[in-house]
């Protein structure tokens, strides 16, 4: 295997960025998962508090994405603005389980 030099191996901010947001969307994959099964209300309403957290964390990255994207000229505001509404929908039909 060939080695890697420090400038190779170094993460930009966008890498940064992308790799945040991929575990934040694990993160929401797993509490939805979770209090899909989740035995008792308390269980299930904690999940859901974690859940809206991660989406509210998820949503923060995709601000700092976007204001890279349109530094560089890419993603628009409505495709963060759809996406926060998506998650935040997610969140509030697990509350209401």
């Amino acid at each position: 295997m060939a080695k890697l030099t420090k400038k190779e191996t170094a993460f930009n901010e966008r890498d940064a960025l992308t790799d945040m947001r991929e575990a934040e969307r694990n993160l929401l994959r797993a509490y939805a998962g979770a209090a899909a099964e989740g035995g008792s209300r308390r269980l299930r309403t904690l999940l859901a508090q974690n859940f809206a957290a991660a989406a509210e964390d998820m949503y923060a990255v995709d601000c700092a994405m976007q204001r890279e994207d349109q530094e560089r000229g890419g993603v628009s505001a409505e495709e963060i603005k759809r996406a926060y509404t998506e998650f935040s929908r997610r969140g509030a039909d697990l509350s209401e389980n």
